[in-house]
């Protein structure tokens, strides 16, 4: 199995990394794009009628590190592509 070459895939390519801290904090690129998905539950403690469903709701948090990545977040939501995503 071929090394992973990260300066060239951080450099040249989109990579999806889970838990981006265990690269270490001089591995990881100052320009990114940092998603955070976090699953909170709504259901009641006493909601005994719909034991067994799935009532969480799914909450994304995108952050832009580096002029790059800011500018490419502003024109996604310029342009509306996450507006079907976005509760107020």
């Amino acid at each position: 199995m071929a090394p992973l070459n990260l300066p060239r895939v951080f450099q040249d390519c989109v990579s999806l990394i889970e838990w981006p801290e265990r690269l270490g904090s001089t591995r990881i690129p100052e320009d990114r794009l940092t998603v955070n998905i976090r699953i909170q539950s709504t259901a009641s403690d006493n909601n005994d009628s719909n034991e067994g469903e799935d009532d969480a709701v799914r909450i994304m948090a995108i952050q832009a590190h580096g002029s790059v990545w800011q500018d490419r977040l502003q024109k996604i939501l310029d342009e509306g592509y996450l507006d079907d995503l976005i509760a107020l």
